[in-house]
């Protein structure tokens, strides 16, 4: 793992991770409609079912802990984890 950037799969592992300890991270996207989001103190929670979201299989579903709203993010929109850039390949 590099430490000035994560490739995808490992940003999604740390996020894994950090939430099966019920430690936050914070998370930089980019926003289907334009525009940019950071969460500061972010959890995982359990994917959507397809049968509800057809995009499911492409979001992140998230926990922002400090205004105790859900989120979602799609995953090749995600940029940063922790300050930490993410490269798509």
């Amino acid at each position: 793992m590099n430490t000035t950037t994560y490739t995808l799969e490992e940003a999604i592992t740390l996020m894994r991770n950090c939430s099966k300890l019920s430690k936050p991270f914070s998370i930089y996207y980019a926003k289907l409609g334009g525009g940019k989001k950071r969460i500061v103190n972010a959890s995982l929670r359990p994917m959507a079912s397809t049968k509800d979201d057809r995009n499911a299989k492409y979001k992140l579903q998230l926990r922002d802990n400090d205004n105790h709203v859900n989120r979602s993010c799609y995953i090749p929109l995600l940029m940063e984890v922790n300050g930490i850039e993410v490269k798509l390949k």
